[in-house]
């Protein structure tokens, strides 16, 4: 059984605030900024700075006035779109990270819905956040990464951002040419189509695994819209956005 996971935006009075909790906890702010210190460790959020509170650690966090921020609660067990347990994640260890470019849409459409009441599949929604905030981190720390794999994990941070081989490139640290090359010796295939395999990939999960609209996973997978990705899976896949839904129910 799915673990339940609880994602909202928070307003907190402004002083100083202490918590410890049985879960990992998500905190970015959308507006104001929060200090915070977690065992010892001290920090400061804006909406391009946040922070993944390991469950059981004391933390205690001073809001500013009139600030909100993305909060999610993610049980111990919570698993990743890959299958791996949110424990595996490396932010547990580094806790404060750059808030990725991506992460404005998976905030205004977390926004929307809470200003439409319409429901939102937090599990769908977390792991699209994971998957965007672990890809940014990677590439801001990790310097033994090849320029290959810079470049790939820089698409499946961003995307549901519409970005060029010309970003991509300039995240790996080489030239277009370069960059083509490189895909063409190891993967056998262009970064277009590699990226557009990401988001085919991306969609087909999503389309399987959550009751997100077809139109928000057009989105939230690099697609303009839903008739664009329902072109692209139709020619990859052979099947309609609907069809496969209906063949995951």
């Amino acid at each position: 059984m799915e673990p339940n996971s609880i994602v909202s935006l928070k307003s907190y009075a402004k002083g100083v605030s202490l918590h410890v909790h049985d879960f990992h906890q998500l905190v970015i702010p959308t507006h104001g900024t929060m200090e915070i210190e977690v065992d010892g460790t001290q920090g400061h959020l804006t909406n391009a700075r946040g922070i993944l509170i390991p469950a059981a650690s004391h933390h205690r966090f001073n809001a500013s006035s009139g600030s909100q921020y993305v909060v999610a609660d993610i049980p111990i067990d919570f698993r990743l779109a890959d299958g791996r347990p949110v424990g595996a994640l490396h932010l547990l260890d580094q806790r404060f990270f750059n808030v990725p470019l991506s992460f404005c849409h998976l905030i205004a459409f977390l926004r929307g819905a809470v200003q439409e009441q319409r429901a939102v599949d937090t599990g769908a929604w977390l792991r699209l956040a994971l998957s965007a905030i672990s890809g940014q981190a990677a590439l801001a720390t990790d310097a033994k990464y090849t320029p290959l794999t810079k470049a790939t994990t820089f698409m499946r941070a961003n995307l549901d951002q519409p970005i060029t081989c010309k970003h991509v490139a300039v995240a790996a640290g080489v030239s277009e040419r370069k960059l083509n090359y490189l895909f063409n010796q190891s993967l056998r295939m262009t970064p277009h189509a590699y990226l557009l395999e990401l988001r085919i990939e991306r969609a087909i999960g999503l389309l399987s695994g959550s009751r997100l609209p077809i139109s928000d996973i057009a989105r939230a997978s690099g697609f303009s819209d839903q008739s664009a990705l329902t072109h692209a899976l139709k020619r990859a896949r052979d099947i309609t956005p609907a069809r496969l839904r209906r063949a995951s129910a």
